[in-house]
């Protein structure tokens, strides 16, 4: 049977004997990215740029002691989208690995060289959940993460520049099945397995490029890696492996924005 994540495992030990040897017939299902989540994440992302705004004004308030030599502020606002590339060890998991689309935001304060900031974005992808000769579906997923963002420009050239980009913060990972539900062969009870949703953190670091128009808009371009972790289960024999696994994944956005 395909490996379903920890928690989902530890519901209960009659929970593990039905994964085992149990009939799903039905799943219910909600839409990903229900309003807790969203709720949640709403929260999170706001203590983040709280938290990112509160240090850059710090770097700029211990900057004043010669105000005549001072660097413009400035306020990045802008749109991203893109593609990300799963890691390949998801295969393992019953996860596509085919490349999937991602869209976000980021707001970041610059001064100079140096940007801090914050950012959040969404991707979605599936995941096959079967049990050999019964019954196979797949499930939708949602990742969803809020990120402070840390940026220094390498070169500035006539509007054009070239940057490295470091950031880290949180992520949620839900099913877009609240729970399947088996009836084990050869009874009658049927046993619930919750797919509740997994928190962690999630870090990352890239190079972008960006180009800055005279009437305040720019537009540009990032690569980045994104590592976290998450808790797994699978299934080697009579039992059930549980462990902590690292993932990678490769992100490329477009951006477009504006700035004050």
């Amino acid at each position: 049977m395909n490996p379903i994540r920890r928690r989902e495992w530890n519901a209960a030990q009659s929970t593990r004997r039905a994964c085992a040897w149990g009939l799903p017939v039905r799943h219910s299902s909600r839409p990903v990215g229900v309003n807790a989540e969203a709720a949640a994440f709403a929260v999170t992302a706001a203590s983040v740029v709280v938290a990112a705004f509160a240090a850059m004004v710090s770097v700029i308030c211990a900057s004043t002691a010669d105000a005549g030599t001072l660097l413009p502020v400035h306020l990045d606002v802008s749109a991203l989208a893109g593609a990300t590339r799963p890691d390949p060890h998801f295969a393992d998991y019953e996860w596509s690995i085919d490349d999937q689309s991602n869209f976000g935001a980021q707001l970041l304060v610059g001064r100079g060289r140096l940007g801090l900031g914050a950012r959040g974005w969404t991707m979605a992808n599936t995941q096959s959940i079967e049990i050999p000769s019964v019954l196979s579906i797949d499930v939708d997923t949602r990742l969803v993460a809020a990120e402070a963002v840390l940026r220094f420009d390498v070169l500035q050239v006539a509007g054009w520049s070239l940057y490295g980009q470091g950031s880290g913060g949180w992520m949620r990972l839900s099913y877009g099945t609240e729970a399947l539900q088996f009836v084990p062969s050869g009874s009658q009870d049927e046993i619930e397995v919750p797919l509740d949703p997994v928190d962690g953190w999630i870090g990352s670091a890239g190079v972008g490029t960006q180009y800055r128009l005279p009437i305040g808009v720019f537009v540009g371009a990032l690569v980045d890696h994104h590592v976290f972790q998450l808790e797994t289960a699978h299934r080697s024999g009579d039992l059930i492996v549980q462990e902590d696994e690292s993932f990678g994944e490769w992100t490329a956005r477009a951006e477009l924005g504006w700035s004050f």
